[in-house]
């Protein structure tokens, strides 16, 4: 009996065993499958460059990105220009009071363009790169005539497709590669419509119901195919001039497809012969165009710090619900305040940050007035009261701004000459928690002391000549330091005086 008893308890482990080495083996083939996939479902996204024309002094310009961009030029040759871009885009799409007039800081729309000739269209596009290698590419194209509006939007989506916009078309062109694997096995790609269409909560079963003719249903998989190569239709719902509409539309898009090459996506119908599409786009997955649409219209939400315009920003504020800070940061303390009754976890980090890195001494906290304002309560150590807030050091304020950027991690941080009320020796902290977070940093400069403790490959310099603004970095930077070492000379040194 003990000996049957010893034999199960091995047949037992032996089977576990073998049940163990089964899991580790289907995990090794769906990992597989998601690497010959090309990371279908990556989601991490960069900026990698910026393509500009006809805006301000750029009539035609490229600005390559690293995580961490340290802009240096001349007086009036477009530093201020590139920060002016972010502000431009985030008052044309990140705010949402109507009606939108994003030129006025700018008094009009001609004084946007190249040559202030409103006649040319105004070009912006983001080249951005996932995290399995993949590029991307968003454009926009504007009309500057009179008001400003948004003609012409443009992505394209590594190898697997196409979408332009322009005016109410849209016009949606797939890789001729995958659209013939997908074709050439028409069987194959029926099931793959036909998963799609059985799965519980689909738009197939809430627009029509489980139970569909077979010829409407091989109807449908004939113009779902039809469509992959290249489809065009007319976008019905009206929408905003100054609108992201490419964007919306696509990331309500509803799954058609499931194959070994990609998902197939598109804009579902119904008429009085059944249901179809009005165009479908191949895709790496639809989670991967949710996240990339959801990435896209977060770059429109740059966070912009031009020079702080510190009589205003010391006042106390209508308290009222705002995380958008303004371009001279009037608004600061009620940002500041939003994130202390909102998130509790990130204001403790960010006055962490600020004691540990800046003013070890002093403690913040609010005070609502009788009015219904708030202001900023500032207490350092060994002092019975508060300090005023017309005797707050503009540093404090400075430094209070670019932290709440670094905690907000927008894809885009631009700040304007950065040494502006802030010591070398806070420059050295901010540079460092600006080059650790999650964001493209943008920043401008005209001061040595940044340059000096930066990388060379962090500088970018900008120069106009007949053409417009330029931008450039500095080449063989290794044999750059290596010289640098040998003369004892600095990077400032080199930036400015070669």
């Amino acid at each position: 009996m003990g000996y049957i008893v010893a034999l199960s308890v091995l047949m037992m482990r032996a089977y576990s065993v073998l049940f163990l080495l089964e899991c580790v083996f289907e995990i090794f083939i769906w990992l597989s499958v998601l690497v010959l996939l090309g990371g279908m479902v990556s989601c991490g996204f960069r900026l990698r460059s910026i393509v500009l024309r006809n805006f301000l002094s750029f009539k035609d310009a490229v600005l390559d990105l690293g995580r961490l961009n340290i802009v240096v030029g001349p007086n009036a040759s477009g530093k201020s220009n590139l920060i002016n871009l972010f502000r431009f885009l985030r008052l044309c799409f990140g705010v949402s009071e109507e009606p939108r007039l994003p030129y006025l800081p700018w008094w009009s729309s001609r004084n946007l363009v190249w040559g202030f000739d409103e006649s040319l269209p105004v070009k912006v596009g983001f080249v951005i790169e996932d995290s399995a290698g993949r590029s991307i590419y968003y454009g926009l194209v504007f009309s500057m005539a009179g008001d400003v509006s948004l003609e012409e939007e443009e992505l394209v989506i590594g190898d697997f497709t196409r979408v332009v916009r322009r005016g109410r078309v849209v016009e949606v062109s797939n890789s001729e590669g995958i659209v013939e694997k997908l074709a050439g096995d028409k069987l194959s790609f029926r099931s793959a419509v036909e998963s799609c269409f059985r799965e519980e909560g689909s738009r197939f079963v809430v627009f029509m119901g489980t139970e569909v003719r077979a010829e409407v249903f091989e109807r449908f998989v004939d113009e779902v195919l039809g469509k992959l190569g290249y489809s065009r239709f007319v976008l019905k719902k009206g929408f905003s001039e100054l609108s992201l509409v490419l964007l919306n539309e696509i990331k309500d898009m509803c799954l058609l497809a499931r194959t070994s090459y990609g998902e197939v996506v598109g804009k579902m119908f119904i008429d009085e012969k059944g249901f179809g599409v009005s165009g479908a786009l191949v895709v790496p997955s639809r989670e991967y165009l949710l996240s990339l649409c959801s990435y896209l219209l977060r770059l429109f939400k740059p966070f912009v710090i031009g020079p702080i315009n510190f009589s205003v920003v010391k006042e106390p504020v209508y308290a009222r619900r705002e995380d958008f800070l303004e371009y001279d940061c009037r608004n600061l303390v009620n940002v500041l305040y939003n994130m202390y009754l909102s998130d509790r976890e990130k204001w403790e980090e960010l006055v962490y940050l600020l004691k540990t890195y800046f003013f070890p001494d002093i403690d913040l906290s609010f005070r609502l007035t009788e009015t219904g304002k708030v202001m900023l309560v500032v207490r350092e150590k060994g002092l019975e009261h508060p300090i005023p807030p017309t005797n707050l050091p503009s540093g404090l304020y400075k430094v209070l701004a670019l932290l709440l950027a670094v905690l907000l991690e927008p894809p885009i941080i631009a700040v304007d000459e950065l040494e502006n009320s802030l010591h070398p020796g806070f420059i050295d902290s901010v540079l460092s928690l600006l080059r650790d977070c999650e964001s493209t940093c943008i920043v401008t400069t005209h001061s040595p002391a940044v340059l000096d403790l930066v990388d060379l490959s962090e500088v970018v310099v900008v120069e106009k000549g007949p053409e417009g603004s330029k931008f450039s970095r500095i080449r063989d930077v290794d044999e750059v330091k290596k010289w640098l070492q040998k003369v004892k000379a600095s990077v400032s040194d080199y930036v400015f005086y070669r």
